[in-house]
């Protein structure tokens, strides 16, 4: 009677724990209903699946010299990335977690960090990081070390989706341009509109065009500074190219300018890798 009774209680908790990992699972999956922002909706689905007070979601820098922040839930998404290692990181980053919440703005007391090493296709592609109190931050690691494969899957899938979207959001913005240029829109209209979109698709908070003598057209906060002609700076905080500080003070962790046929562009954020090398291309075409 006793070795039924275990048996039976074995059952009843492996059934519990397919139950948990299914509804885990099923919360996770439904980012792929999502028609836009993502990693936005994977990291909401992130915080919910795992009963965590708030979520941040770090994907690998394409240079491997760390994490760079791509969405949050509950927080800020950070400006800086994480510079780690990534032979290293699922030891060292337990040890960074203050410094994330604390770009976030949200450092609060309380709180335990859980870190989940996000892997695919037998490498590390990124890192979540959630939030909970002490007295429930072991189920909540429980239930993301269960689901961290599948989480690593999604995470790749959305970033895909995600320049996807930009390549097409971009081919419709050439599109729209050349029409209006054969309407014969007024320049400064037409660079408004190009700024304004280009900002929405890559999601920059500073955007311009000048020619020699005059700014054409600027879209957001205007730059304390004058970029140099031809520069990109996917990581400008920790770039040597710049003083120590220097783009911290300035608000500027992701800044390309270029020049084309006679115009000067120029594009920032405040945030480290908002943007891609790929990307870079893109704006150029």
């Amino acid at each position: 009677l006793r070795e039924s009774f275990r048996r039976l209680k074995t059952m009843y908790r492996n059934l519990e724990w397919q139950s948990r990992r299914d509804r885990v699972n099923a919360k996770l999956l439904d980012v792929r209903l999502a028609e836009v922002n993502f990693t936005a909706k994977l990291a909401e689905r992130f915080r919910e699946a795992f009963g965590a007070d708030r979520a941040l979601i770090y994907s690998a820098a394409a240079d491997e010299s760390g994490f760079v922040p791509r969405a949050a839930n509950g927080c800020q998404v950070p400006d800086e990335k994480l510079r780690l290692n990534l032979d290293d990181a699922v030891g060292r980053v337990r040890h960074r977690s203050e410094q994330a919440w604390a770009l976030s703005g949200k450092a609060d007391e309380g709180l335990k960090s859980i870190h989940i090493p996000l892997c695919h296709g037998g490498k590390i592609v990124g890192m979540g990081i959630l939030s909970a109190p002490s007295d429930r931050a072991e189920a909540v690691q429980m239930a993301a070390d269960e689901a961290a494969s599948l989480a690593g899957a999604l995470l790749v899938e959305a970033e895909t989706r995600q320049r996807e979207m930009n390549k097409l959001k971009r081919l419709e913005l050439q599109r729209e341009l050349a029409s209006h240029m054969r309407g014969g829109i007024a320049l400064a209209d037409l660079a408004k509109r190009f700024l304004e979109q280009v900002s929405y698709i890559f999601g920059f908070d500073h955007a311009a065009i000048r020619t020699r003598e005059v700014s054409l057209a600027t879209e957001g906060r205007a730059l304390s500074f004058a970029p140099a002609s031809e520069i990109t700076a996917l990581a400008a905080f920790g770039d040597l190219r710049f003083e120590a500080g220097e783009m911290v003070k300035r608000r500027v962790g992701t800044l390309v300018a270029f020049t084309l046929g006679g115009y000067s562009f120029s594009f920032a954020s405040t945030q480290e890798g908002r943007i891609d090398e790929s990307d870079v291309e893109g704006l150029r075409e």
